[in-house]
């Protein structure tokens, strides 16, 4: 994978469900709870790239990036039938659970 020390999420945890990327939790007030995307959803595609037969560590390295950039889910809800949705989701501005007292100066770079 291709991520590095700095990248961020979106605020989901995902699982693997019959060969499937889907949507195990989302945290309460992340960027993909604002996004309505909800636990149950199964991940399609992840920036136009088709996550079929990916692992969860393989979904995850497409999800996570840069904090501030946005990614692009093409999902289906778990009760509104089968049609694809793309949820734009902006990644979070820091890395999770960042020291206290360093939360507001930003990450110096390597």
């Amino acid at each position: 994978g291709g991520r590095g020390p700095h990248d961020v999420g979106i605020g989901v945890v995902l699982r693997e469900m019959r060969g499937q990327v889907v949507v195990d939790q989302v945290e309460p007030g992340s960027n993909a709870f604002r996004g309505r995307i909800v636990p149950g959803s199964v991940l399609h595609t992840i920036d136009g790239h088709y996550i079929t037969g990916y692992s969860v560590n393989q979904a995850n390295d497409l999800l996570f990036g840069a904090p501030h950039t946005a990614v692009v889910l093409g999902i289906t809800h778990p009760t509104r039938g089968s049609e694809i949705v793309d949820i734009a989701v902006i990644r979070a501005g820091s890395p999770v659970r960042p020291h206290p007292h360093h939360a507001s100066s930003p990450p110096t770079p390597p």
